[in-house]
């Protein structure tokens, strides 16, 4: 049973924005880009997921080979 402020940290903990900054700055590896896709699509559901990167928009493809 949730008692009402562990009720609160619950939800404050649902609500939590995922943020990923200088995302792909240095190489990944496989296993890495496949680690990194699983936190996010474990969090894009119902919540606010902001990734940032000072890579061009006509690279960010390179980020997935």
């Amino acid at each position: 049973m949730l008692t009402a402020a562990s009720e609160n940290d619950w939800r404050a903990a649902q609500n939590r924005p995922l943020i990923l900054d200088d995302c792909g700055m240095d190489a990944m590896t496989q296993e890495s880009k496949t680690d990194l896709l699983e936190v996010i699509e474990g969090h894009m559901e119902g919540r606010s997921t902001l990734i940032m990167s000072q890579v061009p928009v006509g690279e960010m493809a390179r980020l997935s080979e």
